[in-house]
């Protein structure tokens, strides 16, 4: 299957508008760990997709806390690793505070309106 083709299928998987907006991600894989920190690369209503190849092969959920540019909150959430590839990391949120998944829409839909 051509790259162009993949990314199609991907699309049509795809369940939320996705907004090209680098945010810094804090990260980690376990709560007895530090925090990493990256970019993301875009971000959704479902998740977003890190910059970032370091998560270990045997881990599928990722803690994540961030904070939008106009700086009014931190944003909590925890994730499943979805897709890896060379660019990144996929993740999709199973846990996000109501508030903070009400602010994460407000901010695609205002990035892509």
């Amino acid at each position: 299957m051509k790259e162009d083709e993949v990314t199609a299928e991907t699309d049509e998987l795809r369940n939320h508008r996705r907004a090209a907006i680098p945010l810094l991600i804090q990260y980690r894989f376990s709560p007895f760990e530090n925090y990493r920190t990256d970019y993301s690369a875009d971000i959704s209503a479902g998740g977003l997709f890190l910059s970032s190849d370091d998560a270990p092969a045997n881990v599928a959920t990722i803690l994540l806390r961030f904070l939008p540019r106009d700086g009014s909150r931190v944003i909590h959430a925890q994730g499943e690793i979805v897709r890896r590839s060379e660019e990144g990391l996929a993740v999709r949120f199973i846990h996000i505070d109501e508030q903070d998944q009400s602010y994460v829409d407000a901010l695609v839909s205002h990035e892509l309106d």
